[in-house]
């Protein structure tokens, strides 16, 4: 379960089950040394069966569609794994108003147009 600053504020840490460990931004930098240390981010997409982000708000679905990696959350969505279903629970105060306008669709768009493509290049290297 990767977690976002942002997203701590949805839930109690102690409702998750104990078996479940939760990944943070921090832990990336502190598992990483140097040079050909694991990457955080690549072993968690290579692990996961499937992603699944939720609450997906339009800020995360924005910064998808245009490419930015700046968490943990965002980078394993774009990382390791290809292939593997990624799946997305739309969560705004309106849900219906916030994710019918135009900027919401657009994104919506490049992000399905990025998983296509990314799908393509793991399609080429077999």
């Amino acid at each position: 379960m990767i977690v976002t600053h942002h997203t701590e504020h949805f839930f109690f840490a102690s409702d998750i089950p104990e078996d479940v460990h939760m990944q943070r931004g921090a832990d990336e930098w502190s598992s990483w040394g140097g040079c050909g240390d694991s990457v955080l981010h690549i072993e968690l997409g290579k692990w996961a069966d499937l992603k699944l982000v939720a609450p997906l708000n339009a800020n995360t679905l924005t910064k998808m569609a245009y490419g930015l990696s700046n968490n943990l959350l965002l980078c394993t969505a774009r990382a390791g794994g290809f292939g593997k279903p990624l799946f997305f629970a739309p969560a705004t105060n309106h849900i219906q108003q916030s994710w019918s306008r135009s900027q919401s669709k657009a994104a919506g768009k490049c992000v399905q147009v990025l998983l296509a493509s990314m799908s393509l290049r793991k399609a080429n290297k077999l």
